[in-house]
């Protein structure tokens, strides 16, 4: 029986409903994350890594980045994540951004360029 109940979760329209629900109601973080029901499913999942790497090593804050801010919207995401998870943990999260205001750079077109090299 579970694995037909599995299988029926993982179809996409259960799985867009299910995310529906799960945007709405009060469930835990982990949980929205493992749903990807948040805006920034990969920013949640950062925070809570993080979170859960501090709780292994016995620490009581990290600080999470974000490097090519822009506009600020991925920033105030992350701001909100941090919060929650923090009072989901109990682990002290700071938060800062990065960006040059420039963009970014010019590549040569070539899809082996690799400027990060």
């Amino acid at each position: 029986m579970n694995d037909l109940v599995l299988a029926i979760l993982k179809e996409t329209q259960i799985r867009r409903l299910v995310k529906r629900f799960m945007r709405a109601l009060p469930v835990p973080l982990p949980l929205k994350a493992l749903w990807d029901a948040v805006d920034r499913p990969h920013y949640l999942c950062g925070v809570l890594a993080a979170a859960a790497q501090a709780q292994c090593e016995g620490r009581d804050a990290v600080t999470v980045i974000e490097f090519g801010v822009a506009d600020g919207d991925g920033l105030l995401a992350l701001e909100r994540y941090a919060m929650a998870v923090a009072r989901h943990t109990g682990v002290r999260i700071e938060v800062c951004g990065f960006d040059t205001g420039v963009g970014l750079p010019l590549g040569t077109g070539d899809y082996r360029d690799h400027p990060d090299i």
